[in-house]
């Protein structure tokens, strides 16, 4: 976690809303954390690997983009039906998005903002010197909005998979619901995007 905090804390109330700010940060990474390793689990069956070996090449990717394409390069191959595969790219696409957001809490730089009332944010560094719009930073309610999309989206992930629900389940599969999660990580509205019950060809980036 690259990010700092900017000055010096001057009071009582600034170290509370400090450590509120850190808390809710630290919930939504390990809710990102999550995500990954759900990903992680479609590639062990798409792979048939032992799971040693899987992880060890799963996590040498040292970006998420590099895990998402392993994965996306190994669902042709999986024992998965079509339905399922879906579901796994719909899960790939809406992780992709989401990690968008996730990369800006992970390099982003903690300062105090004078508003009204103050808060703790996170800016981008390459910005802060002509920081001025509201939504060019990360804000308390942000984090709270991303951990229960991120929190969610992970349990999506291993919502139809053979290893972790029945088969009943399975065959029902997650795709509405997948597709009903907002499209960026710090919405609590529903996504925009049409409903999809069809196989998207390849990798779905958009």
């Amino acid at each position: 976690m690259s990010a700092t905090c900017d000055n010096p804390l001057n009071n009582d109330e600034e170290q509370k809303a400090l450590a509120i700010f850190l808390q809710h940060l630290g919930r939504a990474s390990a809710a990102w954390s999550s995500i990954e390793d759900g990903l992680f689990e479609w590639f062990r069956l798409a792979t048939a690997l032992d799971e040693r070996f899987a992880r060890a090449i799963f996590y040498s990717a040292r970006s998420f983009e590099g895990r998402r394409d392993m994965l996306s390069a190994a669902i042709p191959f999986s024992p998965c039906n079509e339905k399922t595969r879906t579901g796994i790219r719909l899960c790939i696409k809406r992780a992709r998005q989401y990690s968008e957001f996730r990369n800006r809490i992970s390099h982003g730089h903690i300062f105090y903002w004078v508003t009204d009332p103050p808060q703790h944010v996170i800016g981008e560094g390459r910005h802060l010197a002509t920081l001025m719009a509201e939504q060019t930073v990360v804000t308390l309610e942000d984090l709270k909005s991303a951990t229960i999309n991120f929190q969610e989206l992970a349990y999506l992930i291993l919502g139809f998979h053979p290893d972790w629900q029945t088969p009943a389940v399975c065959e029902q599969g997650c795709l509405v619901e997948i597709q009903a999660l907002p499209s960026s990580a710090n919405s609590m509205g529903p996504s925009q995007t049409p409903p999809q019950t069809t196989q998207p060809p390849g990798d779905p980036e958009e």
